[in-house]
């Protein structure tokens, strides 16, 4: 959560200015992998933002599907 703070005042952004978050699957670890989907899914539960899940979503520079 401080990260999340960290980065979201550092790029003077508010959560509740945020209505998607966009999750890449990999490659990376397993557990890195579903700590990160852990911490999507927290903030989805609290926010109730609309998550993307895709391979590509960093690879396409995160353009809106």
């Amino acid at each position: 959560v401080a990260l999340i703070n960290e980065f979201l005042n550092s790029n003077d952004l508010i959560i509740d200015n945020i209505s998607k978050l966009y999750v890449n699957q990999g490659p990376g670890s397993f557990a890195g992998i579903r700590n990160s989907l852990a911490v999507v899914k927290g903030i989805y539960v609290a926010k109730k933002l609309i998550i993307i899940v895709s391979v590509l979503a960093i690879s396409v520079n995160l353009i809106e599907i």
